[in-house]
């Protein structure tokens, strides 16, 4: 990925990340999501207006079968699961 002064002498921040966000629609990842259930509603939507796939994983024991199907991972680190919970998820 090029640095902040490269996108200043080529092109500009805005048109790097509409060509990522491009890619993204283009694709359209699926995206396990991780997170509490305050904000899921929120990582979903967000997702969603962005051209991905959301999949809101919960259940510890299907974290790691689901990992292997999606595109990309994204973790809340505040679960409030139990440490044991969270060392499957680790591992």
């Amino acid at each position: 990925m090029a640095s902040f002064r490269e996108f200043s002498r080529t092109e500009s921040w805005g048109s790097e990340v509409w060509k990522a966000l491009c890619k993204v629609r283009e694709t359209t990842p699926l995206v396990q999501c991780i997170t509490n259930f305050i904000s899921m509603h929120i990582v979903a939507n967000s997702l969603l207006a962005d051209g991905a796939s959301p999949a809101m994983v919960h259940a510890v024991e299907e974290i790691l079968e689901f990992t292997s199907l999606s595109s990309a991972l994204c973790i809340n680190i505040v679960l409030g699961l139990p440490d044991s919970q969270l060392k499957n998820v680790s591992s």
